[in-house]
């Protein structure tokens, strides 16, 4: 950030503060039984001030200029209600309250310009940060996109739509960073949809916690978790969205509700996306293709092609596709569940595979990915004695399919052509032929329990359990002589049993409530079962392992507002990652078990301070600026393992350190600047003993593949923010910097190898979008990498798609 901006950011928070303003504050409850309210609106007539109410129906509406307004106040299944208010020059803080009538008559749709759920979310003691998707959802982009807008988070993919994707959080990533949909792990939800494929029309909000993980979200985690929350469903609505563009790609979705009555609803969610991916490469190794051609007498000599890099490769094995849909039905407001939701969900994906985790000199032209699943949940809630006592069900069971084959007779080369055809069949990527299918059994189920002793102290209770089996077969792969008879190792059951408690007291203090505290411990425990093959002494003998391992962590967290503005937080947690089934019982491909694995173990300590104003002719403006500290002990690393294999082991302790700012400035309702940037480092800290002489010289070094420092900025320019004219047109861009980093160890004072480097990359993207004023439609035409630069790379030096243009079109029929 140069001087100009820091210059242009310090005068307009300095005009907001000579803005005098004043704030409502009250809840909104049942006239009947007197319960609070939850999810009622507040919006002040004629203004695009508002709240909405938390869970025990309380609200704050900032920033009120003096005068005389309208209020109106509204929830579901109640009377609308409206309160003329004065507020004088001198006023600074009125508490109102109110109080609904139940009704029958159904309710007008409500746009609600107050503070959203992702604001209040916002304010915890714990840091998180809460990424509302309303205004993104005109963009032509997905999960994975929303997740890059915020600060501490990179995203990278092994290719386009529906790559893997490798999501990094503090600088840590992989298996310590948590991923959830609508509060349960991705992988016990089928496998069929995952970051890399959910598009942004069918999310209301991500949330990123970070460091520390509160116990009513969080599993195991080191770095942070993420939770992605389905768009809310209230409301008759029918929503259609379908984008197409470059590489032949397209991605349609529906979500749809149908209320019956005012206690029973159903709904749809579903998607479907295809894309070619064939997006182009400079700078790819060449394979030297040596072939033997014979000469006049009939002996063979050898003929060497020149090896040059290629600069006009294609993918041409990378199709993705992946449908998913889920049908749910919904009661509410009944004498023994507040409400009670069935999902059934059915998910299938399709993924051919252009290279392993790096691009090698051969193309792989023939391995590809599929998986396919039922999946069904249920959601309970029920709260008891006067809203004080609060009970919260999430229950999942799924059963899915995985298959891989990576069997090919041929080699090839980044043309699509074959330069060498083999005698047998081999793996293009794990080198040995396979074509396995995997059955994942498995169940999971959250409980969490809140009672309120107070407005001011509550303690809650959740309880995490889930159970995975998985059995598999592959007719390619390895085989085992066990009594004189060849069995395939997959044919063995393994099981996984994780269970994560966690008990947190919630305190409030001072007057105003200005001193929020949290204090929590969890209580980890897994419990493993396999056949272990590879210690078998006897062929007619097979060793059944069973590994467990329970173990406790705490964290707390303290929030002080100085105003309502303006307040500084700080966090810690001393936190565990269990190992998962991959790591735990490997996967015959060339990954190994371990039964003597560990689990990993992280101190986490964040602390911050947030500053936001909302300024008249309703200029807003928000900051923030956090540090944070991560000592990773027992890092669980693949490491060569056998003639070929690999096997997941803990040699290495790391620590992690940096620096994030963000800031959000709102001229108008119309248009917004956002910026976020990090400065990190994560270094070796030690190695088991068995590798500490060799690590000796990494001491104090750079972690590989992890970025250091980088920024983003998010520009929204709303054509009402320059002139009152119809239609609303918006212009928006987003620009993503990294600086250099190395995806390999670099030895202290070593250099690294410049096919090793990720140099310096900006991306740029720029769209312009269309939306009538009833906001039934809406349009918009983006292009991604406007540089179109060839020196963007994703994970592992795996390059980004080049220039692309994407059109979404969304239409609301309700």
């Amino acid at each position: 950030m140069n001087f100009n901006t820091a210059a242009l950011i310090a005068v307009l928070s300095f005009n907001c503060l000579l803005a005098g303003a004043a704030d409502i504050t009250g809840g909104v409850f049942d006239s009947t039984t007197k319960k609070p309210l939850p999810g009622a609106t507040l919006i002040i007539v004629g203004t695009n001030l508002g709240a909405v109410t938390d869970e025990n129906g309380r609200y704050a509406i900032q920033d009120i200029d003096p005068g005389v307004y309208v209020l109106e106040i509204s929830s579901l299944g109640f009377k609308r209600i409206t309160r003329e208010i004065r507020l004088e020059k001198k006023t600074s803080r009125i508490r109102i309250d109110f109080s609904l009538e139940e009704s029958v008559a159904e309710l007008d749709a409500i746009i609600v310009r107050g503070e959203s759920e992702a604001s209040v979310i916002e304010q915890e003691p714990i840091r998180v940060s809460a990424i509302d998707t309303k205004e993104l959802r005109i963009q032509s982009i997905g999960a994975a996109d929303v997740l890059k807008t915020t600060t501490g988070v990179v995203v990278r993919r092994s290719g386009g739509l529906g790559s893997t994707a490798d999501v990094q959080l503090n600088g840590l990533s992989g298996q310590a960073v948590r991923i959830f949909y609508d509060g349960m792990p991705l992988e016990f939800l089928g496998g069929g949809f995952d970051l890399t494929n959910l598009p942004v029309s069918v999310i209301e909000r991500v949330e990123v916690y970070k460091g520390v993980v509160p116990i009513n979200i969080g599993t195991d985690a080191l770095a942070g978790a993420i939770n992605i929350v389905p768009k809310s469903l209230y409301t008759d609505l029918v929503e259609a969205s379908y984008q197409f563009g470059s590489f032949n790609t397209h991605m349609a979705s529906i979500i749809a509700n149908k209320k019956i009555s005012d206690r029973f609803a159903v709904s749809l969610n579903a998607f479907h996306n295809f894309s070619d991916n064939d997006f182009q490469m400079e700078g790819i190794p060449n394979k030297t293709v040596v072939d033997s051609i014979p000469d006049r007498f009939g002996n063979g000599f050898q003929l060497v092609f020149e090896d040059v890099p290629i600069d006009n490769a294609r993918r041409f094995n990378n199709r993705h596709r992946s449908t998913f849909g889920e049908l749910g039905i919904h009661l509410r407001d009944m004498n023994w569940a507040d409400e009670l939701s069935l999902y059934t969900t059915y998910s299938t994906r399709f993924d051919e595979d252009q290279h392993g985790f790096r691009i090698d000199a051969v193309a792989v032209g023939d391995a590809n990915r599929s998986s396919n699943g039922f999946t069904h949940r249920l959601k309970y809630t029920k709260a008891l004695f006067n809203n004080k006592l609060r009970f919260k069900y999430h229950g999942v069971f799924a059963h899915g399919e995985q298959s891989a084959e990576d069997a090919s007779l041929f080699e090839y080369n980044w043309f699509g052509e074959v330069i060498n055809e083999l005698d047998e069949l081999a793996g293009e990527i794990s080198g040995s032929a396979t074509r396995i299918t995997v059955d994942r059994l498995s169940q999971a189920h959250r409980i969490n329990t809140t009672y309120e002793f107070s407005n001011n102290h509550a303690i809650k209770f959740s309880n995490f359990y889930s159970r995975l089996e998985i059995e598999g077969e592959d007719e390619l792969g390895l085989r085992v002589d066990i009594g004189g008879e060849l069995i395939d190792p997959n044919e063995f059951p393994s099981t996984l049993i994780t269970n994560i408690s966690g008990l947190e007291w919630n305190g409030k203090w001072l007057k105003n409530q200005k001193l929020n505290t949290i204090l929590f411990g969890k209580y980890y425990y897994y419990d493993a079962n396999a056949t272990d093959v590879q210690s078998t002494v006897r062929t007619d003998n097979l060793q059944l392992r069973t590994v467990n391992e329970e173990t406790l962590g705490y964290g707390a967290g303290i929030k002080y507002s100085f105003t309502d503005d303006l307040f500084i937080r700080a966090s810690f947690e001393s936190a565990y990652r269990l190992p998962t089934d991959l790591e735990l019982f490997g996967n015959f491909l060339g990954v190994f078990p371990n039964y003597e694995i560990r689990p990993e173990q992280s101190d986490n300590f964040n602390v911050g301070i947030n500053w936001k104003k909302r300024c008249k002719n309703n200029f807003f403006i928000k900051t923030s600026i956090n540090g944070f500290l991560i000592n990773t002990e027992d890092l669980i690393w693949a490491q060569p393992f056998g003639q070929e294999g690999s096997r997941f082991e803990n040699n290495r302790d790391t620590q992690t350190l940096g620096l994030e700012w963000s800031t959000e400035i709102r001229p108008d309702q119309y248009s917004r600047l956002v910026i976020n940037i990090t400065d990190q480092e994560r270094t070796y800290q030690g190695f088991e003993a068995s590798s500490q002489s060799q690590g000796a010289t990494f001491i104090g070094t750079a972690f590989p593949n992890t970025p250091f420092f980088f920024y983003n900025l998010q520009l929204a320019l709303g054509a009402k923010s320059l002139r009152q004219i119809y239609p609303n047109i918006q212009l928006y861009a987003s620009l993503f910097h990294t600086q250099e980093f190395s995806i390999t160890d670099i030895p202290a004072n070593g250099d690294p190898l410049p096919q090793n480097l990720i140099p310096t990359q900006d991306e740029v993207n720029v769209g312009l979008g269309y939306t009538t004023d009833n906001e039934k439609l809406s349009s918009s035409v983006q292009v991604n990498n406007v540089l179109n630069s060839f020196d963007l790379f994703d994970n592992f030096r795996i390059p980004k798609p080049n220039r692309n243009i994407q059109l979404k079109i969304t239409y609301k029929l309700l």
